[in-house]
């Protein structure tokens, strides 16, 4: 987990480091990172963007690893609070199980330029 810092710049200083931003492919996963990973329990930037217009629901969202967001969707039973879209609040972000577990699979949606905290997924063996 890192500092408080902006969507784009996160996305970046995940990529050099081989990694991406936290995409959670089901609950179990989500719970795991939020309870073990979301130390400060703040907002933390999910990788979780844009939209085909405004939608609450994860399957219609870009990942920043491009993964299938209608598999996601599936296995992962979360749904966006507040829509997305690709030109206005694009980002969600959650909050950890420690902090409010209301807002664990609730995702709140942001313009993606606010500080807010994050997760990189790095594997253990980067090539």
């Amino acid at each position: 987990e890192y500092g408080k810092q902006w969507y784009q710049r996160r996305v970046r200083d995940c990529n050099s480091m081989n990694g991406h931003l936290f995409v959670p492919n089901d609950a179990h996963e989500m719970i795991w990172v939020t309870q073990n990973m979301y130390n400060h329990g703040d907002w933390h930037w999910l990788g979780f963007f844009c939209s085909n217009g405004n939608s609450h629901e994860v399957r219609d969202s870009r990942t920043v690893t491009r993964e299938d967001t209608r598999k996601i969707h599936e296995k992962l039973n979360a749904r966006g609070a507040h829509p997305i879209h690709h030109d206005n609040q694009a980002c969600w972000m959650n909050q950890g199980y420690n902090r409010d577990r209301n807002w664990i699979f609730r995702f709140h949606h942001q313009h993606c330029h606010e500080g807010r905290r994050y997760v990189c997924e790095i594997p253990l063996d980067p090539q």
